[in-house]
Formats: C-alpha cells, sequence, structure tokens
C-alpha cells in the first residue's frame, strides 16, 4: 500500500488466491477506518480456483485510524487470505 505525496488518497494492491469474502473483509476494513473508496478494479482468473487480483484507491479525508494501524490491520488480513500486497 502506498500513499500518494500531496493527495490524501492511498492505493492498494492485492492478489492471492480466489476465496469467497475477500471483497467484503477488504472493504469493512476500510470502512471501519473511514477511509472512502473512490476506485476499485477486481479481477480473477478461475472463479473455482483461481488467483484473486485487485486495486482499491480509497481517500484519507475523513480517515479515522492511523495509517500504522491500516498497515497492522492489512497484514493480519493479507495472513488469513494468503495475500500478497503492495
Amino acid at each position: 500500500m502506498y500513499k500518494e505525496v500531496n493527495v490524501n488518497r492511498a492505493k492498494l494492491l492485492i492478489s492471492c488466491p480466489e476465496k469467497p469474502g475477500i471483497i467484503s473483509a477488504v472493504s469493512n476494513l476500510l470502512l471501519e477506518s473511514r477511509a472512502n473508496v473512490v476506485h476499485f478494479d477486481q479481477h480473477t482468473t478461475d472463479p473455482q480456483a483461481g488467483m484473486f487480483f485487485m486495486r482499491i484507491e480509497f481517500d484519507l479525508n475523513d480517515f479515522d485510524a492511523s495509517y500504522a494501524k491500516l498497515e497492522e490491520d492489512l497484514h493480519v488480513l493479507a495472513q488469513a487470505y494468503a495475500m500478497v500486497k503492495r
């Protein structure tokens, strides 16, 4: 995940094995932090056993957590879903 310079937005890129609940888990994490999703793309190579890819951009104007806390929460989520994130 990286924060844009001079703009109060961040982008998160995720890849992991396809599994139900990935979008919900990431969205709920951002919602709990009051980050507002402004752009979202996702793709899977195979809905049954493929790889899942997601790019999500979110606004941090009303962000209600520290950036470090979000990184920590994303790390826990990444472990649960075997995610590679940046």
